[in-house]
């Protein structure tokens, strides 16, 4: 008989044999998360449309080339705070459902459920349509010179790619977190490119853009706005609290993960900004709807063709880990019995939650 170790012996009267069962084999997700994997599944799910669209918002509300950095650095480091304090609650209390299982453990039920529904419901279901249509635009914009594309194509593209997403997500866990590295890789590598191409326009002295670079800041209404655009492109540092529980090691790899993870990506975005302020004045970058491609179109040649496919690449990474993190929420919720109990079921030759990725 399966999951039964029977071992037969004589009682001490000499009577027939009896059998033994051992208790049943307990079947939970396998820990597969490590250092790296962690790390690119935060690179992946922060780098996303945000360093594509949030230049334009940042430096419009702050006023100024100098302000805008700035910005972008107090953004950078309150989100490196929130960062490390999720990695000593996720030290502390090493559980999968990241804010929802905090808020459960602290302040109860109730609190956790509402945290539950916000995250999984309104924050995870929107986030995920918004950039799945998102993904679809920038795939489809090189197959459409010229002209709008289809809202029929657009909407099936979107629906396609989280489809796929869903399925390399109910194989393997491994697969997912491999295709989290390479898109995270792919990420890193397309923002080098931009970056070397600005150092470039840099060295050959195109440096107007950064002469009196305070000049009409705002420090009043714009302060807020600006910074709060730099929290959004930043979002998603909390995603690898959603897996606590598939980590090797999570007390040593979630705060190493984290720190790592978060130094790397405010290091990219200052130079990336750098980047697009030497090739775009403020008044262009401010008037383009996606700067990275606006970018490329002045200092690519022909290689902006392929701008449009990064951004959408940099999206699908994003996409990857946000079905990661939001399935775990709806796992470990079925788990304390705020939504149905077949979410916290485990398939059981894979070892992947698949009613909650299907969720």
């Amino acid at each position: 008989m399966s999951n039964q170790r029977l071992a037969k012996f004589q009682n001490n009267n000499g009577g027939p044999a009896v059998e033994e069962k051992s208790a049943p084999t307990r079947i939970e997700l396998r820990k597969e998360i490590g250092v790296v994997q962690g790390m690119a599944i935060i690179i992946g799910f922060v780098i996303g449309s945000g360093i594509f669209v949030s230049p334009k918002g940042i430096l419009q509300e702050s006023g100024s080339v100098g302000f805008s950095f700035v910005m972008w650095t107090l953004a950078g480091v309150y989100s490196g705070f929130g960062a490390l304090c999720y990695a000593e609650l996720g030290t502390t209390i090493p559980r999968s459902g990241g804010e929802y299982i905090y808020v459960l453990q602290v302040f109860g039920p109730l609190p956790a459920f509402l945290v539950l529904w916000i995250a999984f419901i309104v924050t995870g279901c929107v986030t995920m349509a918004a950039n799945s249509l998102l993904f679809a635009k920038y795939c489809l914009t090189p197959l459409y010179p010229g002209c709008p594309v289809p809202e029929y194509l657009t909407r099936l593209t979107a629906f396609l790619s989280v489809s796929l997403l869903t399925a390399v997500n109910c194989l393997k866990v491994k697969w997912a977190t491999k295709l989290a590295v390479v898109m995270s890789l792919s990420k890193v590598c397309a923002l080098l490119v931009v970056t070397g191409v600005g150092m470039y326009w840099l060295g050959r002295g195109s440096t107007e853009n950064f002469e009196n670079s305070f000049e009409g800041s705002d420090y009043t209404a714009g302060f807020v706005s600006a910074f709060y655009q730099g929290f959004w492109a930043y979002s998603g540092w909390n995603c690898l609290n959603f897996l606590t529980e598939e980590m090797k090691r999570p007390s040593r790899s979630l705060p190493l993960a984290i720190t790592l993870s978060l130094s790397l990506i405010t290091a990219i975005y200052i130079t990336v900004n750098v980047a697009y302020l030497a090739v775009l004045s403020p008044e262009r970058l401010v008037a383009s709807h996606a700067v990275a491609v606006t970018f490329a179109e002045r200092s690519m040649g022909a290689f902006a063709l392929a701008m449009p496919l990064l951004v959408a690449m940099s999206i699908f990474g994003s996409l990857n880990g946000e079905i990661l993190g939001m399935s775990r929420v709806a796992f470990t919720a079925a788990n304390e019995g705020h939504f149905p109990s077949v979410l916290g079921m485990v398939q059981a030759s894979r070892l992947t939650p698949v009613p909650a990725v299907l969720a």
